[in-house]
């Protein structure tokens, strides 16, 4: 029997909230033998879609649902919405049950449900704890790991889903609070040298080298640090500093870093902000003092200095 699903929209309105899109029931059909699936989801149908296909054909899931996806192709199903707007799960679950038993699906002749269905439960925080710091836990296993690393040997990601999660992260901007969180795992890792070929350990060190120099990306890294507040510790600055001396920059770096700077120097807001910062340094009594110190001890030089000079001219001219 055909039913439109004009006909079959005949739950209750109350159960339904258009402002705040929760629980769906949506209906995948195969083309070629006319049987269907109903489930409900709290994602996109598109979305489930997707995890029903991963079950298929990465999970090798052995219900009837999935067996029929990898027999008949991902391209042989039609998929519809059969009602959406769910506000809570106990809904939820009379509603799938009714569809089921509407388009009769738990039946071999008709459908691919394995049940009358309405049995879905959402874990309350408790458990969802337990189950997240279990997860956590067994990701510092290393044969867990290992074992994940196994399974995504030889896997590589199409071109067209590159792009996507390149787009998505474009703009993107991890808090302070998480580069914190970043800088603190990393510290003290170091990578096993063992796990890089020669090649591409050399590949890995001349790229790096680019990057750092790179005056356009020294001056942005320093920005950055410089407007959250991160300074190097004074052993930090030690073991910087050892390291670079006897160290010589080309002079197309040099020139490079000079033009940067004197862009910089230039731009309107810049001058602002030092001509701010200097006015708000004079206004400090300590600063002031310090400084009209400097100045004076800056005179008296110039005055022993060419009182100096002077004296050495008459010496010469026999005076």
């Amino acid at each position: 029997m055909d039913y439109k699903l004009e006909d079959l929209k005949v739950w209750d309105e109350r159960i339904c909230n258009v402002s705040n899109k929760r629980w769906l029931i949506y209906k995948h059909t195969n083309v070629h033998t006319g049987k269907s699936y109903i489930g409900q989801t709290i994602f996109t149908i598109e979305q489930r879609w997707q995890s029903h296909l991963s079950s298929a054909f990465k999970k090798n899931s052995n219900s009837p649902f999935h067996s029929s996806i990898r027999k008949h192709g991902p391209d042989a199903w039609t998929h519809e919405v059969l009602e959406e707007h769910i506000m809570n799960i106990n809904t939820s679950n009379s509603r799938e049950t009714f569809w089921i038993k509407k388009f009769r699906t738990n039946e071999k002749e008709f459908g691919y449900n394995c049940n009358s269905g309405g049995s879905v439960c959402v874990a309350n925080a408790t458990t969802r704890k337990k189950l997240s710091e279990s997860a956590k836990k067994a990701q510092t296993r290393p044969e867990v790991r290992e074992k994940q690393r196994q399974a995504k040997l030889g896997i590589k990601k199409s071109q067209d889903a590159i792009e996507k999660m390149r787009a998505k992260k474009i703009g993107m901007k991890h808090t302070l609070e998480s580069r914190i969180k970043m800088s603190e795992s990393h510290k003290g890792f170091k990578h096993n040298p063992e796990s890089y070929g020669e090649e591409t350990r050399k590949k890995m060190s001349e790229k790096q080298k680019m990057i750092q120099n790179n005056p356009e990306t020294r001056m942005k890294a320093a920005k950055t640090r410089k407007e959250n507040g991160f300074t190097h510790s004074e052993e930090t600055r030690k073991l910087l500093s050892e390291k670079i001396k006897g160290q010589k920059r080309t002079q197309e770096f040099c020139d490079r870093v000079s033009k940067l700077n004197k862009e910089s120097q230039n731009r309107p807001e810049v001058k602002q902000k030092r001509s701010k910062s200097i006015r708000e340094s004079w206004n400090d009594p300590e600063t002031r003092k310090k400084r009209c110190e400097a100045i004076k001890a800056s005179w008296e030089k110039r005055r022993l200095e060419k009182a100096a000079q002077k004296q050495e001219s008459e010496e010469e001219h026999g005076l």
